[in-house]
């Protein structure tokens, strides 16, 4: 639970109203920082397939990749349900952003990318899951 006491400003119990408020819009503000968004790459077990996705939620979109949630999609499609790779943001439109600055760039340079973090190329999902 995130402590906002701090952010508040007493007035000896004058504008309850208005610091119950206050902490309110600050406590949505915070989460919506916190959960901001992520860019991540996944790939298939023969890590031929690249594809480039944002979320506001990692976890749970890897899942539904996993889970071949949406059978006519481009992941289900193709197996791509290994995580190789993944950014945090503290906003969605950041990360909105960076997706569409990776996915103008060439395959050797997401690849680049990918060895600068996962040499490896190994599944995240680990990684990913004890969030």
């Amino acid at each position: 639970m995130l402590d906002l006491s701090s952010y508040l400003v007493r007035d000896d119990g004058k504008n309850r109203d208005y610091e119950r408020g206050a902490a309110k819009r600050l406590k949505s503000t915070l989460t919506i920082m916190q959960k901001g968004g992520s860019i991540y790459i996944l790939t298939n077990v023969n890590r031929t397939v690249l594809y480039i996705g944002v979320t506001s939620d990692l976890l749970s979109r890897l899942i539904a990749h996993r889970e071949k949630k949406y059978p006519k999609s481009f992941t289900a499609k193709y197996g791509a349900v290994i995580c190789i790779y993944y950014e945090t943001f503290f906003s969605i439109e950041e990360a909105i952003e960076r997706e569409k600055e990776i996915k103008k760039w060439r395959k050797e340079k997401k690849n680049n990318l990918i060895n600068s973090m996962n040499p490896s190329w190994k599944d995240l999902w680990d990684e990913v899951k004890e969030w």
